[in-house]
């Protein structure tokens, strides 16, 4: 009966560490697999300044143009403006989409955003996203920019393929020239 006993335990913990490789590999979200990996790092990129009059938009203190943060109304009514838009400048492409991979890990929620694969939701290199209440809430990368915004469907489809465009005109950063970074209106 013991010796049963034993192999039982041993089953359940080879099953249990099994489980545990499997949740490794799904954590990290694809990572390996993830495109733009041999993209150029993009500096000197134009702010699509339309956005803050169109939508809202309310400059933090402290941003500069590597690290900044605008929040974004979620209503008409919504004066102190809890939606946002959150841009990272890397220095790197692989620092832009493991900051990506960090973010999707702080996440409190209880699932993570799906990956987006949908032609109409085809922002930066890869993407992560949902909606939820009427509220986009998405994550993604282009070369070395970490870009995520939590507003109105619309009002984050539009920013998003806007600032996207600017990542992919924006010249390629030259060694010696500053930290790659945003210009900011």
């Amino acid at each position: 009966m013991n010796r049963i006993i034993k192999y039982l335990i041993i089953i359940v913990f080879m099953a249990s560490c099994q489980k545990d490789n499997n949740q490794v590999s799904e954590e990290n979200y694809g990572y390996e697999n993830w495109p733009g990996k041999a993209g150029t790092v993009k500096s000197n990129i134009a702010f699509p300044d339309q956005l803050i009059l169109q939508y809202g938009l309310e400059l933090t203190i402290g941003s500069t143009g590597a690290s900044f943060f605008y929040k974004v109304p979620l209503a008409v009514n919504d004066d102190l403006k809890k939606g946002k838009l959150q841009v990272e400048v890397y220095d790197s492409v692989e620092k832009s989409q493991l900051g990506l991979v960090e973010y999707l890990d702080l996440l409190t929620t209880p699932s993570k955003p799906p990956r987006l694969f949908n032609k109409n939701e085809a922002f930066g290199d890869v993407a992560f996203g949902e909606i939820y209440n009427e509220v986009f809430k998405l994550a993604f990368v282009r070369n070395n920019i970490l870009v995520v915004i939590n507003a109105p469907t619309e009002t984050a489809k539009a920013t998003a393929a806007s600032i996207d465009e600017k990542i992919k005109i924006a010249p390629q950063w030259q060694a010696g020239s500053g930290i790659p970074s945003f210009i900011l209106p």
